[in-house]
């Protein structure tokens, strides 16, 4: 497969679970990319940028009788558009005030046409989010990150983790922590009755 890039920009190369070390070996201009991990899901292979006008030839080379090619694609980067799209980023990012591992707060401003904060934050049981004071539902981004639909302007916003089944495991200690100190005095009431017996 060849192609000639007609910009700088950085290209990239997918490719699905089916390939791996041991069973193909692609090249680059005649040179083997480096080794790929074994994945279970489709990956990213960075190809050089800077060579715009120059032919480049990606070339396969199969180890076995045949090879399921799922998801080989080959992706140009727009890299201004990235450049312009992380300015809009920092200018609007979210400002934390207090950040500790159960709590994160801060102010964000969200420009028109947009309405959605995304994160870092993985969508994991315990997290709650406030926005503005008020319990907010948060959605999931790319199927892994916590995100908030947001109206435009300027919002507080604060994120709270709780640790699952922390109330259950609490009640569970206190009931098993009476129940103790219930035996023990039942024990000593009877040592007690024992005595005066006697």
């Amino acid at each position: 497969m060849t192609y000639t890039p007609s910009t700088d920009d950085p290209y990239y190369l997918t490719i699905g679970d089916a390939l791996n070390n041991d069973n193909v070996e692609i090249q680059l201009n005649g040179k083997a990319l480096p080794t790929m991990p074994s994945h279970r899901h489709t990956i990213i292979v960075p190809l050089p940028s800077y060579q715009k006008g120059q032919t480049q030839t990606i070339t396969f080379i199969l180890k076995k009788n045949d090879l399921w090619l799922q998801n080989v694609s080959l992706y140009r980067a727009n890299t201004d558009s990235i450049r312009a799209q992380a300015q809009t980023l920092q200018h609007n990012a979210f400002k934390p005030s207090h950040v500790s591992q159960t709590r994160i707060s801060g102010k964000i401003t969200i420009p028109a046409g947009n309405g959605l904060m995304m994160t870092t934050i993985p969508a994991a049981d315990g997290w709650t989010a406030y926005v503005d004071g008020k319990a907010t539902d948060t959605v999931t981004v790319g199927k892994f990150f916590i995100g908030l639909a947001l109206k435009p302007g300027e919002h507080s916003v604060t994120f709270k983790f709780t640790p699952p089944y922390l109330k259950i495991s609490a009640i569970v200690s206190l009931g098993f922590a009476l129940f103790m100190a219930g035996l023990g005095w039942s024990e000593s009431e009877k040592r007690r009755h024992s005595l005066h017996q006697f």
